[in-house]
């Protein structure tokens, strides 16, 4: 049987991990993924962030746009 090929939103099939985040990449490299696909965004403070979405109101309980906000903000 051919390995999945699981990408971005998709990888959510089989667990109940936000999108993006860190345990949904592992689940989906356990899963036996081949290619995954990942949203990240530059920061006001030249770092960058695992977010699929820059309004932090979409998918995090924060507020404000992530690449207005520095790393320490958007923890």
């Amino acid at each position: 049987m051919a390995s999945p090929l699981l990408i971005h939103h998709a990888a959510n099939r089989e667990h109940l991990h936000p999108a993006g985040s860190l345990a949904a990449l592992e689940a989906c490299l356990a899963a036996g993924a081949l290619v995954v696909e990942l949203d990240i965004l530059p920061l006001a403070d030249g770092g960058w962030a695992l977010l699929h979405d820059d309004d932090l109101a979409k998918g995090t309980d924060g507020q404000g746009l992530a690449t207005e906000l520095t790393g320490a903000q958007v923890r």
